[in-house]
Order: C-alpha cells, then sequence, then structure tokens
C-alpha cells in the first residue's frame, strides 16, 4: 500500500503502526494530536472547516512524489513513541 485516505481514526493508527503514510480527514483534536505526533500534520484535513479541493489534489500529489521519506519519518516517530510510552514508565516505577 503506498498510502490511506482516511477519516476513520483506528484506520490511521493501524497504518501508521505498518509506517503506511495517511491524507487525514479528521474532526476532532484526537487526529489533529495523532498527526502532530507522528509529524504528519501536513496531511491533516480538518473537515470542520471544510476541504480546498486545490490544496487536498497538491497536497497528494506531494506524498506521492516524497511517500518513502514520510514513510521513514512515520517510522522513526513511531518507534520513538514505543519507546517513551506510560506503561514503561509504571514498570520502571514497580521494578525499583
Amino acid at each position: 500500500m503506498i498510502f490511506l485516505i482516511s477519516s476513520r481514526f483506528h484506520s490511521i493508527v493501524h497504518a501508521y503502526k505498518q509506517y503506511i503514510p495517511c491524507i487525514i480527514i479528521g474532526w476532532a483534536v484526537k487526529y489533529i494530536e495523532l498527526a502532530q505526533n507522528l509529524g504528519q500534520e501536513t496531511y491533516m484535513f480538518d473537515a470542520r472547516n471544510g476541504i480546498d479541493n486545490n490544496n487536498l489534489v497538491k497536497i497528494l500529489e506531494y506524498l506521492i512524489l516524497h511517500k518513502d521519506e514520510e514513510k521513514n519519518k512515520i517510522k522513526e516517530n513511531v518507534i520513538r513513541i514505543q519507546k517513551e510510552n506510560i506503561f514503561n514508565t509504571l514498570w520502571s516505577y514497580l521494578d525499583e
């Protein structure tokens, strides 16, 4: 899969877990936060504000050309997030 266009939060999360770039059409803060945490805010469209078709096409074209770079960026951020999760922190307190 080259990339995903989705408005379903869990499909986006699962795509990111496989390092697959996404065009996100969201309507809640959780979509924005997810995109920001993975360095993908460029590809986030807030449906509450309307979507500019010209901008969407421009972003799609950009993503097609830079999909490998974005996959690597997502991978780096997923690995970082997995290292810094709350469960590791809790286990470290319990181990002490």
